[in-house]
């Protein structure tokens, strides 16, 4: 009869324990979900979170559209090494973004891992000038005939969203893992 008893209760805590947590789990997979939402800046200075990112652009895109500019975005999506090679490469191409993009005015994030930068009130003239700048500090930082990166320039039409999907669609399509 005890043993019953012991069983009972046993069964019963046991039950209690994975209920609880079960409940801090989820807890924790909400809390993280909400972290990611408030983050504004990745590890890097200057470096924008996704959602932060997105938040900025569509704020400058609604005043663009107003004074009837232009705005782009250039998506460094391969690295043409191997993966020990590729996350090092990607990690100072970053760093040289920021080192080179306006602080003020432009917006830079990871999507993947690959840097994304937002030119507002410019052209695809300009694009290549801030691509030039980049890949000539690149040469010097990196001290390599050719940078073994390639590179989307893509001009925002309506909607930020819309634009990245397209650009991610797109390098899934081009590039299958």
């Amino acid at each position: 009869m005890i043993q019953d008893l012991l069983i009972t209760v046993t069964l019963i805590l046991l039950w209690l324990l994975f209920t609880y947590l079960r409940k801090v789990f989820q807890q924790n997979v909400e809390f993280k979900k909400q972290i990611n939402q408030l983050k504004k800046f990745e590890h890097l200075p200057h470096l924008l979170s996704y959602s932060e990112f997105i938040n900025r652009a569509t704020i400058i895109l609604t005043g663009v559209k107003r004074r009837n500019e232009d705005c782009y975005v250039i998506w460094f999506n391969h690295v043409n090494a191997n993966n020990d090679v590729e996350a090092s490469m990607l990690h100072v191409i970053t760093e040289i973004i920021l080192q080179t993009v306006r602080a003020d005015f432009d917006l830079v994030t990871l999507i993947d891992g690959k840097p994304l930068i937002f030119l507002q009130n410019t052209t695809k003239e300009g694009c290549y000038i801030v691509l030039d700048r980049l890949f000539k500090s690149l040469h010097q930082q990196l001290q390599v005939a050719e940078i073994p990166v390639s590179y989307q320039i893509v001009k925002v039409e309506e909607n930020i969203n819309q634009t990245l999907n397209d650009l991610t669609y797109y390098a899934k399509e081009v590039n299958p893992l």
